[in-house]
C-alpha cells in the first residue's frame, strides 16, 4: 500500500472516532457496560490519537514527496550531464563552439481541429534549455500549414536541418512565435516515434550558424540520435 493511500486512510480517523457508533463501540471493548461518561471520554480520546497519527503520517508523506523530488533532480542532473558530454562531443566534430540548445516538443492533438496538430515546447527542469516565457511556444502542422523546422520534421518524420533559418516567412511563423524562438541562425530536428507515431520532436539550435556540408549534416544526424535514444529511454517517460 502506497503511503499517499495510507494517509488517506489514517486521515478518516478523527471523522470516524467522533461517530457515536464507533465511541460506543470501542467503550464496549473496554467497559462493560460503559456509561456515558466513559463513552465520551472514549469519544475525545479517539479523536485526539487520530489527530497525532494524521500530523504523524503527513509528516512521512511530505518526507517520501521530498525525498522522490530530490532523487528525481539529482537523476535529471545526471541525464543533463550525459546531454552535455553528447553536445561537447557534436561541436568538437563541428569544430565550432558549443552554443547548443536542446528543446523538446510534444505533439498534442487538436480534438476540434481536424488534422492540424499541435507541437507544444516541454520544459523539463534541468534537462532542457528553458526559454523565459509565460506560455509555451508551439507549432502547428496540418495539410495546409507547417510552422518550424519542428514542423517540417513532424510533417516529414525524419531528420531536418535548416542551416539558416534568418528567414522565419519560410516557416508561417507569428511574431510572438519570433520573438519566444528569440536569436536563433541554426536548427535542427529529429522525431521520436514510437508504434508508427511521431510522439515527440527533439531540436538543437544556435545563435551561430553552421556551414552546409554532408560531413556536418552526418555528424548532427548521428549525435542528435544518440540524444533523441536518450530521452526516449530514460526522461520522456
Amino acid at each position: 500500500m502506497s503511503i499517499f493511500l495510507r494517509v488517506a486512510l489514517i486521515s478518516i480517523i478523527p471523522g470516524l472516532s467522533f461517530l457515536p457508533e464507533t465511541s460506543s463501540l470501542i467503550s464496549r471493548c473496554i467497559y462493560s457496560p460503559p456509561t456515558p461518561e466513559q463513552i465520551e471520554t472514549v469519544r475525545y480520546v479517539s479523536y485526539f490519537i487520530g489527530s497525532i497519527a494524521i500530523l504523524s503520517f503527513n509528516y512521512k508523506a511530505q518526507n517520501y514527496k521530498n525525498n522522490i523530488q530530490k532523487s528525481l533532480k539529482e537523476l535529471n542532473q545526471v541525464h543533463r550531464l550525459n546531454l552535455d558530454s553528447l553536445l561537447k562531443k557534436l561541436s568538437d566534430g563541428l569544430e565550432i563552439k558549443n552554443e547548443f540548445k536542446i528543446r523538446v516538443f510534444k505533439v498534442k492533438k487538436n480534438y476540434f481541429g481536424g488534422d492540424l496538430k499541435t507541437l507544444e515546447n516541454l520544459q523539463i527542469d534541468l534537462i532542457t534549455d528553458m526559454l523565459l516565457v509565460k506560455t509555451p511556444l508551439k507549432f502547428k502542422v496540418g495539410a495546409e500549414r507547417v510552422e518550424g523546422v519542428v514542423g517540417v520534421c513532424y510533417r516529414e518524420r525524419t531528420f531536418f536541418a535548416d542551416f539558416d533559418t534568418n528567414d522565419a516567412n519560410r516557416y508561417v511563423l507569428t511574431q510572438e512565435q519570433i520573438n519566444k524562438i528569440g536569436d536563433v541562425s541554426f536548427c535542427c530536428a529529429l522525431p521520436i516515434i514510437n508504434n508508427t507515431n511521431v510522439k515527440y520532436v527533439v531540436s538543437l539550435d544556435s545563435p551561430k550558424s553552421i556551414e552546409e556540408t554532408e560531413g556536418n549534416k552526418k555528424i548532427l544526424l548521428k549525435y542528435i540520435k544518440e540524444i533523441c535514444t536518450l530521452f526516449d529511454a530514460y526522461i520522456l517517460k
